[in-house]
């Protein structure tokens, strides 16, 4: 693990006894109503109007000017589609730093101004994006960050499928096909993967980063292996926090309300000079949760679950979470700048629905560090998270504990150019990962795999964007990975971008992606808990026959067939092939009237080769049972060739009659050198095997339509419907289900003005059938009002109230998941 005392002393030296300013500075941003603007010109003149400085405002829509003698003076800001402002009497007094924000107004929509950055790998009009994509901007976050519940901000989003089953146990996907822990879609904040590394879903309740961090979030619908590599299967979720010369000086937060929720935040952020700043920042959150014990199998939770879903262990309640983290960015003069970042989460008792069942994490650590160098052109990033189930996780419905010990490294270098008057914009990288798992608990012993295991991959990637015209942009893009657990995959991409005109385009796009298996899925070597009582067969063969006249007592067969009672075993495949998906996409993306924003997105897929759930009789490399030679020889041997046919009858009739058919389909003989991990069983005697495979394929249709009409600058109306379809090509329909609703819309109403910010949202969402692992059955149609507001009571106070659920509608959103109900809670935000 890290060395997080040492790490935190470096930090500590790295930013104290740095030199003071000798001259002004001015530092500020650019922000527009959508948040922060890059590409705006900033000029600098002096008192008489002459010009002294320009510059550009960067990505993040920040910008500096150094070296300055104390003077007043005037700064010009100018950009595409947007006012010209003027900001005057700017008094730089001797060596201090002057902080300036200017917020402009767009010459038409805001849309048209909007820039985004994860379709492409480099900013672009939204409108111009050849991707669906969804933005949220900080002012769009900051209203709901006192639930810290990253998943929830994009839930009215269109396309997004968002599946609750905790206070902290989302499943979040687009384009159906969801499950529990759904990896589907690529997580990234800042570059860095957050999701596990045993399981590669992202773990929401240990992010390790409070949402008032977050500078912005951009959703892309849809494949994106072509830039992105694994697991960007179904779309990339990119989180991008805030600099600290972005939030300079002090924020604390407090949150009181329902289910016991208490939370509290803080953060400072400051500058040392020479370009120096930092941030350290820290949280603490405890809560109740929706979340029940089912110990009694006359009582479930609600309808559906059977007595498979009852649980041995009864759920420990309270949820607790501290997250802290430090942070400082060197910024050079010429605009490169150097980002070192450090932080760890420590999580107890959430609980997830798995396809083994429930998992309560007793507790767990998530230590990361990331480090990036950006210049221009050129950005180097690395990064590493570590994940450590100090005290296990606990399985609730076998009572077995599970460890994890793990980390995951990056190391990607990116460039981005432009040629020929910026008629073709090129970028390009390459990336090195390493991971490792160790799922020993404190003696020694594996709980989850056979033993440690590590892989790496390497990858290379570019996208070239060639202007055909001022209408036309082609998009040519791919990547290639290699990866010592699987072939090595080639992603491409295609696309078309007509722009009808400046507010609005159309587009063509080609992708293919892929999802490589996890380490469980390859490795897993686990007992279920559902016990299989091998031993009572065997005797009750022995009392059956011996009423039958036959001279055998249920001992002298005992020591024969020496079957041991077992587990149902839970057991990895190591020859599975990635997922692989196809899609076609045509979208329309527009500003109409200047009031209204309007989306379409259509598309057209084929899955192939899905990695089932954990299932019987699913491996290829595991044969079926048969009573093996060497017991056949030995009740041969032990009471002679005329009775051992009826034994060995006897044998084969116990296991039939007595075991159920899904038991009866995994059936195998137990082999050490196949079925490794496990011990106390004997070799050639009946064991159940659960398994993984590839199987199946599928095409998918549906469209996703969002809109956004503003009435005027307080008021605007939102809304979006989502229809998704599917049809089995091969496969056995019974598992190959999306796990998603055929329909589902929502409507919501937003108000702002200079105090007040509102947002008024209904979701609904059609019933569906659900299957992952042990939980089969239906969920629901449900229906959610939440409401959010807000009010500055003065510029460095404001109020929050946040309500989900309001009318207390119990509905479940993964069958298996908890019952959830309204939750509403108060946040008061204080800067200084």
């Amino acid at each position: 693990m890290l060395k997080w005392s040492k790490l935190g002393v470096l930090s500590a030296l790295l930013l104290s006894g740095l030199p003071l300013l000798a001259q002004g500075q001015v530092i500020g941003k650019v922000l527009t109503a959508a948040g922060r603007q890059p590409d705006v010109q900033i000029t600098l003149r002096n008192a008489s109007g002459a010009v002294q400085k320009s510059t550009v405002s960067d990505q993040r829509g920040s910008f500096r000017f150094r070296d300055l003698d104390a003077d007043t003076y005037i700064l010009n800001f100018s950009g595409e589609g947007l006012e010209t402002y003027v900001r005057d009497n700017v008094v730089v007094p001797d060596g201090q730093i002057v902080i300036v924000e200017v917020t402009m107004e767009p010459t038409s929509s805001l849309v048209n101004v909007l820039r985004v950055a994860s379709a492409s790998r480099r900013a672009e009009r939204i409108v111009e994006a050849p991707a669906a994509v969804s933005f949220l901007s900080a002012k769009d976050i900051s209203t709901q960050s006192g639930h810290n519940q990253f998943p929830r901000v994009l839930q009215n989003k269109p396309g997004v499928e968002i599946a609750q089953s905790g206070i902290y146990d989302f499943n979040l996907n687009t384009r159906g096909f969801n499950s529990s822990l759904n990896r589907r879609i690529l997580t990234l904040i800042d570059g860095r993967d957050v999701s596990t590394t045993l399981l590669g879903n992202p773990e929401w309740s240990a992010m390790a980063t409070n949402l008032d961090e977050v500078e912005n979030i951009e959703l892309v619908r849809g494949p994106g292996s072509a830039l992105y590599g694994a697991n960007a299967f179904n779309g990339v979720l990119n989180i991008t926090t805030k600099r600290p010369v972005d939030s300079l000086g002090g924020w604390f937060s407090a949150t009181a309300g329902e289910l016991d929720t208490k939370r509290a935040e803080l953060r400072y952020a400051g500058e040392f000079g020479f370009g120096w700043s930092y941030r350290v920042s820290g949280s603490w959150t405890e809560s109740d949760t929706w979340t029940q014990s089912r110990l009694d199998p006359t009582n479930p939770e609600y309808e559906g679950l059977t007595l498979a879903n009852t649980e041995r262990i009864p759920v420990e309640e309270g949820f607790e979470s501290t997250i802290f983290s430090m942070r400082a960015d060197k910024e050079f003069i010429n605009g490169w700048i150097f980002s070192v970042e450090v932080g760890t989460t420590t999580v107890s008792n959430p609980t997830a629905v798995t396809g083994i069942g429930r998992v309560q994490i007793n507790e767990v650590e998530r230590p990361y560090f990331r480090s990036s160098f950006s210049t221009n052109n050129w950005e180097f990033t690395f990064w590493r998270y570590e994940r450590d189930t100090t005290d296990g996780q606990t399985a609730l419905a076998s009572g077995n504990v599970f460890y994890e010990d793990s980390y995951n490294q990056q190391l990607t270098v990116q460039a981005n150019y432009d040629f020929f008057d910026e008629r073709l914009l090129i970028t390009g990288g390459a990336s090195y990962s390493e991971q490792e798992v160790d799922t020993a608990n404190p003696s020694g012993l594996q709980t989850l795999m056979d033993g440690t295991r590590d892989a790496d991959q390497q990858a290379v990637y570019a996208q070239a964007t060639i202007k055909l015209t001022d209408q036309f942009d082609f998009i040519l893009a791919g990547r290639y990975d290699e990866n010592s657990l699987i072939d090595s995959q080639f992603s491409p991409k295609g696309g078309l971008v007509w722009k009808l005109n400046t507010n609005n385009t159309v587009r063509l796009t080609y992708n293919e992606a892929f999802q490589s298996p996890t380490f469980s899925e390859f490795f897993l070597r686990v007992p279920t808990g559902t016990s299989i009582p091998f031993q009572n067969i065997v005797f009750g063969v022995a009392q059956g026959l011996a009423e039958q006249g036959i001279p055998i007592t249920p001992q002298q067969l005992a020591q024969v067939v020496q079957w041991q009672n077992s587990d149902v075993l839970g057991v990895g495949n190591d020859n599975l092939d990635p997922e692989e998906i196809t899609s076609f996409e045509l979208g329309y993306k527009g500003v109409i009237n200047e009031k209204l924003f309007l989306t379409v997105d259509l598309f057209s897929s084929n899955l192939t080769n899905f990695v089932s759930d954990l299932g019987p009789g699913l491996n290829p490399n595991i044969g079926e049972f048969q009573i093996s030679n060497a017991d056949m020889a030995a009740i041969t041997a032990a009471f002679g060739e005329q009775l051992a046919p009826f034994i060995i009858g006897g044998l084969s009739q116990g296991i039939n009659g007595n075991l159920p058919a899904s038991v009866l389909a995994g059936l195998t003989n137990y082999d050490s050198s196949v079925i490794t991990g496990f011990s106390g069983l004997a070799e050639g005697q009946p064991v159940a095997v659960f398994s993984y495979t590839n199987a199946g394929e599928v095409d998918t249709e549906g469209f996703d339509i969002g809109f956004q009409y503003s009435f005027d600058e307080n008021w605007s109306f939102l809304g979006n419907f989502s229809w998704f379809d599917f049809d089995v090509v091969s496969g056995s329909e019974a598992n190959l289900v999306p796990n998603a609703p055929e329909t589902k819309y929502n409507l919501g109403v937003n108000y702002k003005d200079a105090r007040w910010n509102g947002s008024l949202n209904y979701r609904w969402v059609d019933d569906f059938d659900w299957s992952a692992g042990v939980f089969v059955g239906q969920v629901p149609s449900y229906d959610i009002i939440d409401l959010i507001l807000s009010y500055n009571v003065l510029e460095s106070l404001r109020f929050e109230l946040n309500a989900s659920n309001v009318t207390d509608e119990e509905h479940f959103e993964i069958f298996g998941g908890s019952l959830i109900g309204r939750r509403i809670h108060f946040t008061a935000n204080y800067r200084f």
